[in-house]
């Protein structure tokens, strides 16, 4: 039958000296650039799009009758009535559409 053997291996031993370990750095060292960041998103993305916001629902309160406008689906077409949330869209003749109002992309022009 097989014999069992031992074998031994003699691993070296280290010693870990916490001591003579180097010195952490300070916790507090990465806030600048944490808050630069904060900075940077801010000024890039959150500010422009708070201020692209405010611009189209100013322009969504100050819709009225007869102004042509187009969704921003792509439609087309000229307002029949305006309601407190929605709008009828003459898009062609005799026809109408109701649409939300924040889903109107841009005015063309008046009467």
């Amino acid at each position: 039958m097989s014999e069992n053997t031992a074998i031994t291996v003699e691993v070296p031993q280290t010693t870990v000296h916490w001591q003579d370990a180097a010195a952490n750095a300070n916790p507090l060292g990465g806030l600048p650039f944490i808050i630069i960041m904060v900075g940077i998103f801010y000024f890039v993305l959150i500010r422009p799009q708070n201020k692209e916001r405010k611009a189209h629902d100013e322009m969504v309160a100050s819709l009225v009758k007869g102004q042509r406008v187009v969704t921003k689906s792509g439609v087309h077409g000229r307002i029949a009535s305006v309601g407190d949330s929605t709008i009828d869209l003459e898009v062609s003749d005799k026809v109408k559409i109701t649409v939300d109002k924040v889903f109107v992309g841009r005015v063309q022009g008046g009467e």
